[in-house]
Protein backbone atom coordinates (compact mmCIF):
# COMPACT_ATOMS: atom_id res chain seq x y z
CA UNK A 1 0.00 0.00 0.00
CA UNK A 2 1.21 3.42 -1.24
CA UNK A 3 2.38 5.99 1.49
CA UNK A 4 0.57 9.12 0.81
CA UNK A 5 1.19 12.73 2.58
CA UNK A 6 -2.25 13.74 3.12
CA UNK A 7 -2.61 17.49 4.48
CA UNK A 8 -5.91 19.42 4.65
CA UNK A 9 -7.42 21.34 1.81
CA UNK A 10 -6.22 18.62 -0.85
CA UNK A 11 -8.57 15.72 -2.30
CA UNK A 12 -7.91 12.35 -2.49
CA UNK A 13 -9.83 8.90 -2.71
CA UNK A 14 -11.65 6.99 -0.48
CA UNK A 15 -12.09 3.54 0.12
CA UNK A 16 -14.58 1.72 1.98
CA UNK A 17 -12.37 -1.67 2.19
CA UNK A 18 -8.54 -0.45 1.38
CA UNK A 19 -8.03 -4.14 0.83
CA UNK A 20 -10.37 -5.28 -1.83
CA UNK A 21 -8.69 -3.97 -4.84
CA UNK A 22 -11.19 -2.82 -8.00
CA UNK A 23 -14.17 -1.39 -5.44
CA UNK A 24 -15.25 1.95 -6.18
CA UNK A 25 -13.29 5.18 -4.93
CA UNK A 26 -14.61 8.19 -3.63
CA UNK A 27 -13.24 12.37 -3.98
CA UNK A 28 -13.29 13.41 -0.75
CA UNK A 29 -11.64 16.48 0.41
CA UNK A 30 -9.46 16.55 4.14
CA UNK A 31 -11.15 19.24 6.12
CA UNK A 32 -8.56 18.63 9.12
CA UNK A 33 -6.71 16.35 11.29
CA UNK A 34 -8.45 14.88 14.36
CA UNK A 35 -5.60 12.27 15.96
CA UNK A 36 -2.99 10.32 14.80
CA UNK A 37 -4.50 7.58 11.63
CA UNK A 38 -7.67 9.56 11.72
CA UNK A 39 -9.00 12.79 9.56
CA UNK A 40 -12.62 14.59 9.01
CA UNK A 41 -13.46 15.05 5.86
CA UNK A 42 -16.02 15.82 2.92
CA UNK A 43 -17.47 14.03 0.39
CA UNK A 44 -17.37 15.54 -2.87
CA UNK A 45 -19.87 13.20 -5.10
CA UNK A 46 -22.25 10.53 -4.65
CA UNK A 47 -23.55 8.72 -3.21
CA UNK A 48 -23.01 10.98 -0.10
CA UNK A 49 -22.13 14.97 -1.65
CA UNK A 50 -21.39 17.37 0.79
CA UNK A 51 -21.29 14.68 3.77
CA UNK A 52 -18.95 15.46 6.39
CA UNK A 53 -17.66 12.40 8.36
CA UNK A 54 -14.17 10.72 10.04
CA UNK A 55 -12.29 8.33 8.23
CA UNK A 56 -8.86 6.53 8.67
CA UNK A 57 -5.95 7.02 6.97
CA UNK A 58 -5.38 3.59 5.51
CA UNK A 59 -8.60 4.07 3.52
CA UNK A 60 -7.41 6.80 2.06
CA UNK A 61 -5.46 5.30 -0.89
CA UNK A 62 -4.53 7.73 -3.27
CA UNK A 63 -4.44 11.16 -4.35
CA UNK A 64 -7.51 12.23 -6.58
CA UNK A 65 -5.87 13.56 -9.11
CA UNK A 66 -4.16 10.21 -9.66
CA UNK A 67 -7.12 8.26 -9.02
CA UNK A 68 -7.56 7.04 -12.38
CA UNK A 69 -3.56 6.11 -12.71
CA UNK A 70 -4.32 4.17 -9.81
CA UNK A 71 -7.23 2.32 -10.90
CA UNK A 72 -5.28 1.53 -14.15
CA UNK A 73 -2.10 -0.34 -12.11
CA UNK A 74 -4.78 -1.62 -9.90
CA UNK A 75 -6.51 -3.31 -12.61
CA UNK A 76 -2.96 -4.63 -14.44
CA UNK A 77 -1.70 -5.73 -10.91
CA UNK A 78 -5.07 -7.60 -10.83
CA UNK A 79 -3.86 -9.38 -13.57
CA UNK A 80 -0.81 -10.21 -13.13
CA UNK A 81 -0.93 -11.95 -9.83
CA UNK A 82 -4.19 -13.80 -11.19
CA UNK A 83 -1.68 -15.18 -13.68
CA UNK A 84 0.61 -16.04 -10.50
CA UNK A 85 -2.40 -18.09 -8.78
CA UNK A 86 -2.90 -20.05 -11.95
CA UNK A 87 0.14 -22.01 -11.49
CA UNK A 88 0.72 -21.16 -7.12
CA UNK A 89 -1.38 -21.73 -4.15
CA UNK A 90 0.08 -19.08 -2.30
CA UNK A 91 1.88 -21.28 -0.37
CA UNK A 92 4.81 -19.47 1.16
CA UNK A 93 8.33 -20.72 0.97
CA UNK A 94 7.65 -22.16 -2.91
CA UNK A 95 10.98 -23.19 -4.04
CA UNK A 96 10.23 -22.10 -7.09
CA UNK A 97 9.95 -18.63 -5.24
CA UNK A 98 13.03 -18.90 -3.10
CA UNK A 99 15.08 -20.10 -6.54
CA UNK A 100 13.70 -16.93 -8.54
CA UNK A 101 14.85 -14.51 -5.95
CA UNK A 102 18.33 -16.55 -5.23
CA UNK A 103 19.28 -16.13 -8.83
CA UNK A 104 17.69 -12.46 -9.37
CA UNK A 105 19.59 -11.43 -6.00
CA UNK A 106 22.93 -12.73 -7.51
CA UNK A 107 22.89 -10.52 -10.36
CA UNK A 108 23.30 -7.62 -8.32
CA UNK A 109 20.28 -5.63 -9.91
CA UNK A 110 17.91 -6.04 -7.06
CA UNK A 111 17.14 -6.37 -4.13
CA UNK A 112 16.23 -8.99 -1.63
CA UNK A 113 12.97 -10.97 -2.14
CA UNK A 114 11.79 -9.07 -5.47
CA UNK A 115 9.38 -11.99 -6.02
CA UNK A 116 6.48 -10.97 -2.88
CA UNK A 117 4.84 -14.79 -1.65
CA UNK A 118 3.19 -12.73 1.52
CA UNK A 119 1.60 -9.48 2.05
CA UNK A 120 -1.10 -7.58 -0.22
CA UNK A 121 1.31 -7.64 -3.14
CA UNK A 122 1.82 -11.03 -3.21
CA UNK A 123 1.86 -13.19 -6.33
CA UNK A 124 4.43 -10.97 -8.31
CA UNK A 125 7.80 -9.13 -8.93
CA UNK A 126 8.61 -5.69 -8.48
CA UNK A 127 11.52 -4.73 -10.62
CA UNK A 128 13.82 -1.69 -11.82
CA UNK A 129 13.17 -1.86 -15.92
CA UNK A 130 16.37 -0.59 -16.41
CA UNK A 131 17.64 -3.17 -13.92
CA UNK A 132 15.53 -6.04 -15.90
CA UNK A 133 17.06 -4.65 -19.51
CA UNK A 134 20.39 -4.97 -18.03
CA UNK A 135 20.08 -8.71 -16.49
CA UNK A 136 18.48 -9.35 -19.99
CA UNK A 137 21.29 -8.10 -22.10
CA UNK A 138 24.01 -11.14 -20.11
CA UNK A 139 21.42 -13.71 -21.63
CA UNK A 140 19.99 -15.08 -24.20
CA UNK A 141 16.72 -13.76 -24.19
CA UNK A 142 14.68 -11.18 -25.90
CA UNK A 143 15.73 -7.94 -25.65
CA UNK A 144 12.45 -6.20 -24.83
CA UNK A 145 11.92 -6.75 -21.16
CA UNK A 146 8.06 -7.04 -21.87
CA UNK A 147 8.42 -10.49 -23.98
CA UNK A 148 9.21 -11.90 -20.80
CA UNK A 149 5.85 -12.11 -19.45
CA UNK A 150 2.64 -10.84 -21.73
CA UNK A 151 1.48 -9.67 -18.83
CA UNK A 152 4.82 -7.72 -17.35
CA UNK A 153 3.75 -3.97 -17.04
CA UNK A 154 5.41 -0.62 -15.78
CA UNK A 155 3.23 1.48 -12.93
CA UNK A 156 3.10 5.06 -13.01
CA UNK A 157 6.18 4.89 -10.31
CA UNK A 158 8.31 3.45 -12.95
CA UNK A 159 8.42 0.03 -11.36
CA UNK A 160 8.17 -3.32 -13.32
CA UNK A 161 5.87 -6.29 -12.89
CA UNK A 162 6.40 -9.70 -13.52
CA UNK A 163 4.01 -12.50 -12.79
CA UNK A 164 5.52 -15.95 -11.49
CA UNK A 165 5.88 -17.76 -14.99
CA UNK A 166 8.17 -14.25 -16.54
CA UNK A 167 10.28 -14.43 -13.53
CA UNK A 168 11.25 -17.58 -13.80
CA UNK A 169 11.46 -17.11 -17.13
CA UNK A 170 14.43 -14.27 -16.17
CA UNK A 171 16.23 -16.48 -13.60
CA UNK A 172 16.65 -19.17 -15.72
CA UNK A 173 18.11 -17.40 -18.67
CA UNK A 174 20.46 -15.63 -16.23
CA UNK A 175 21.12 -19.41 -14.53
CA UNK A 176 21.67 -20.37 -17.80
CA UNK A 177 24.11 -17.09 -19.08
CA UNK A 178 26.54 -17.16 -15.87
CA UNK A 179 26.26 -20.51 -13.95
CA UNK A 180 29.00 -19.79 -12.11
CA UNK A 181 27.85 -16.53 -10.39
CA UNK A 182 24.65 -17.76 -9.56
CA UNK A 183 26.11 -20.99 -7.77
CA UNK A 184 28.99 -18.98 -5.91
CA UNK A 185 26.10 -16.51 -4.74
CA UNK A 186 23.48 -19.49 -3.54
CA UNK A 187 26.52 -21.55 -1.92
CA UNK A 188 27.69 -18.27 -0.16
CA UNK A 189 24.15 -17.80 0.94
CA UNK A 190 23.54 -21.47 2.29
CA UNK A 191 26.79 -21.26 4.13
CA UNK A 192 26.08 -18.50 5.98
CA UNK A 193 22.40 -19.61 7.05
CA UNK A 194 23.84 -23.13 7.57
CA UNK A 195 25.39 -21.77 10.68
CA UNK A 196 22.65 -19.09 11.46
CA UNK A 197 20.42 -22.10 11.71
CA UNK A 198 22.75 -23.68 14.37
CA UNK A 199 21.79 -20.93 17.03
CA UNK A 200 17.81 -21.23 16.35
CA UNK A 201 14.99 -23.42 15.78
CA UNK A 202 12.99 -20.79 14.01
CA UNK A 203 15.79 -20.31 12.00
CA UNK A 204 16.70 -23.89 11.03
CA UNK A 205 13.03 -24.45 10.32
CA UNK A 206 13.42 -21.75 7.48
CA UNK A 207 16.47 -23.00 6.56
CA UNK A 208 15.44 -26.42 5.79
CA UNK A 209 12.29 -24.83 3.68
CA UNK A 210 15.08 -21.97 2.00
CA UNK A 211 17.71 -25.06 0.75
CA UNK A 212 14.84 -26.79 -1.47
CA UNK A 213 15.02 -23.40 -3.73
CA UNK A 214 18.83 -23.21 -3.48
CA UNK A 215 18.71 -26.47 -4.75
CA UNK A 216 16.53 -25.81 -7.31
CA UNK A 217 18.56 -22.93 -8.57
CA UNK A 218 21.82 -24.87 -8.86
CA UNK A 219 19.77 -27.04 -10.54
CA UNK A 220 19.15 -24.48 -13.15
CA UNK A 221 22.84 -23.29 -13.82
CA UNK A 222 23.93 -26.80 -13.67
CA UNK A 223 21.18 -27.71 -16.61
CA UNK A 224 22.92 -24.97 -18.71
CA UNK A 225 26.36 -25.73 -17.89
CA UNK A 226 25.76 -29.52 -18.67
CA UNK A 227 24.08 -28.65 -22.42
CA UNK A 228 27.25 -26.03 -22.84
CA UNK A 229 29.73 -28.82 -22.31
CA UNK A 230 27.78 -31.35 -24.54
CA UNK A 231 29.21 -29.80 -27.54
CA UNK A 232 31.87 -31.85 -29.41
CA UNK A 233 35.55 -30.48 -29.13
CA UNK A 234 35.26 -30.22 -33.34
CA UNK A 235 32.26 -28.05 -32.89
CA UNK A 236 34.06 -25.69 -30.33
CA UNK A 237 36.90 -26.04 -32.80
CA UNK A 238 34.97 -24.83 -35.53
CA UNK A 239 33.08 -22.07 -33.70
CA UNK A 240 36.80 -20.73 -32.25
CA UNK A 241 37.97 -20.96 -36.11
CA UNK A 242 35.45 -19.16 -37.58
CA UNK A 243 35.50 -16.68 -34.61
CA UNK A 244 38.65 -15.83 -35.62
CA UNK A 245 38.70 -15.93 -39.28
CA UNK A 246 35.63 -13.30 -38.87
CA UNK A 247 37.94 -11.03 -36.60
CA UNK A 248 40.76 -11.48 -39.56
CA UNK A 249 38.95 -10.47 -42.29
CA UNK A 250 37.70 -7.98 -40.61
CA UNK A 251 40.96 -6.67 -39.34
CA UNK A 252 42.43 -6.34 -43.01
CA UNK A 253 39.68 -4.83 -44.51
CA UNK A 254 40.93 -2.27 -42.04
CA UNK A 255 44.43 -2.43 -43.06
CA UNK A 256 42.79 -2.15 -46.74
CA UNK A 257 40.67 0.93 -46.08
CA UNK A 258 43.60 2.90 -44.15
CA UNK A 259 46.16 1.71 -47.18
CA UNK A 260 43.88 2.94 -49.23
CA UNK A 261 43.19 6.16 -47.65
CA UNK A 262 47.06 6.88 -46.79
CA UNK A 263 47.50 6.54 -51.08
CA UNK A 264 44.38 8.77 -51.63
CA UNK A 265 46.24 11.45 -49.33
CA UNK A 266 50.44 10.93 -50.48
CA UNK A 267 48.62 11.18 -54.37
CA UNK A 268 46.98 14.59 -53.49
CA UNK A 269 50.16 16.02 -52.21
CA UNK A 270 52.08 14.87 -54.79
CA UNK A 271 49.44 16.26 -57.09
CA UNK A 272 49.88 19.64 -55.75
CA UNK A 273 53.88 19.57 -55.35
CA UNK A 274 53.46 19.01 -59.53
CA UNK A 275 51.75 22.12 -59.66
CA UNK A 276 53.61 24.00 -57.99
CA UNK A 277 56.67 22.67 -59.72
CA UNK A 278 54.82 24.04 -63.49
CA UNK A 279 53.74 27.23 -61.72
CA UNK A 280 57.88 27.73 -60.75
CA UNK A 281 58.35 26.56 -64.66
CA UNK A 282 59.51 23.01 -63.99
CA UNK A 283 57.47 20.98 -66.30
CA UNK A 284 59.92 18.29 -66.83
CA UNK A 285 59.92 17.64 -62.86
CA UNK A 286 56.11 17.94 -62.63
CA UNK A 287 55.43 15.60 -65.20
CA UNK A 288 57.88 12.79 -63.73
CA UNK A 289 55.95 12.98 -60.34
CA UNK A 290 52.38 12.88 -62.03
CA UNK A 291 54.24 9.72 -63.96
CA UNK A 292 55.42 8.17 -60.55
CA UNK A 293 52.20 8.30 -59.00
CA UNK A 294 49.90 7.01 -62.11
CA UNK A 295 48.29 3.26 -62.39
CA UNK A 296 50.33 1.19 -64.42
CA UNK A 297 47.19 0.15 -66.08
CA UNK A 298 46.98 4.53 -67.06
CA UNK A 299 50.20 4.47 -68.35
CA UNK A 300 49.91 2.73 -71.40
CA UNK A 301 46.97 4.65 -72.67
CA UNK A 302 47.75 7.27 -75.94
CA UNK A 303 48.47 10.44 -74.96
CA UNK A 304 46.84 13.84 -76.71
CA UNK A 305 50.40 15.60 -76.52
CA UNK A 306 52.71 16.42 -74.14
CA UNK A 307 53.94 19.96 -73.09
CA UNK A 308 57.12 21.38 -74.42
CA UNK A 309 59.94 22.96 -72.35
CA UNK A 310 61.22 25.14 -75.85
CA UNK A 311 61.43 28.53 -74.51
CA UNK A 312 57.59 30.82 -74.82
CA UNK A 313 54.74 29.17 -73.95
CA UNK A 314 54.09 25.40 -73.19
CA UNK A 315 52.35 24.01 -76.85
CA UNK A 316 51.24 20.92 -77.23
CA UNK A 317 53.01 18.67 -80.08
CA UNK A 318 53.07 15.97 -81.47
CA UNK A 319 55.45 12.34 -81.69
CA UNK A 320 58.14 12.16 -83.37
CA UNK A 321 58.61 9.98 -86.48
Amino acid sequence: MERLSLEPGHQYGWRENHRQRGSPIHRIEIIQKVRPGKWKVRFLEDPHPGLVDYVRSGNIVTTWAEHEAFLADEARLMKVIEATNAIWDGTQDDPRIQAVNAVLESTGEVGDWCFKDMGPTAGQAELSLNGTRRVIAKTDLDPDPFALDPLAYTDRHGVFHLSLSGAIKLAQGFAAAESGLVALHVNAAQKKWTEEARKDDITLELFRKWRVGWALALEWAKTASEERSRATPLDQIRERVETNLNLLWTRLAEIDNYRAEEIRTLRTLVEQAAVDLRSLGAVEKAEFLLKAITPKEEKGRPKAGRLSTSGGEPRPTTPDH
